[in-house]
């Protein structure tokens, strides 16, 4: 329920333009670019579908119920894709003075702190596991795919997954669309 609420508010953010939890001072570092092209396929592919599907009912001859049915799925299923792009446009990670926002659209928010990071570096993956992972102590949060950034900890944080499991992690991957900027913020 809460992504669903976190993901509505990200769409009225999107149209207004704004960043959810991007403080004064901060820097935000955008993930979006990385997988927008996927969200654009996936909603052509819908739209695609429902025109197909609308022509399948009317060759049937079956009910207008089953229209109605099936254009509301679709419709859902549209504004479920811009619910999460969305989300992954107004929620980027953040770098401030105190802490380090890692995100992953509504799915994911971890803060650690920056007195936590003793180092970080450029490192391109292009293979790596999509969404939100942890195995043998790396957070991996991955956009298409990809990581860039590498955030090494002084000691392992509490990681709690997007579907509520516990993990911990002192190696942080993740994807940023300008990893030279965040680097940059990183440093100083």
């Amino acid at each position: 329920m809460g992504i669903d609420v976190k993901g509505t508010v990200s769409l009225g953010l999107w149209f207004a333009r704004r960043k959810h939890g991007v403080p004064d001072g901060a820097l935000p570092v955008p993930y979006a670019s990385g997988g927008s092209a996927l969200f654009y396929v996936v909603l052509f592919s819908i739209v695609v579908e429902t025109i197909a599907v609308e022509a399948l009912i009317r060759g049937l001859d079956l009910t207008a119920t089953a229209g109605a049915v099936s254009l509301a799925l679709h419709a859902w299923a549209v504004l479920a894709v811009l619910i999460t792009a969305a989300a992954y446009v107004t929620r980027p990670h953040v770098v401030t003075d105190e802490y380090v926002r890692v995100r992953h659209g509504a799915f994911f928010d971890l803060r650690i702190p920056r007195a936590q990071i003793t180092g970080a570096s450029l490192t391109r993956v292009y293979d790596a596991d999509d969404g939100v992972t942890v195995s043998a102590g790396v957070l991996g949060v991955a956009v298409a795919s990809q990581t860039n950034v590498v955030l090494t900890l002084a000691a392992p944080v509490e990681v709690v997954r997007p579907l509520g499991g516990r993990a911990r992690a002192s190696t942080v991957r993740l994807y940023a669309d300008d990893p030279a900027a965040a680097l940059r913020a990183l440093a100083g």
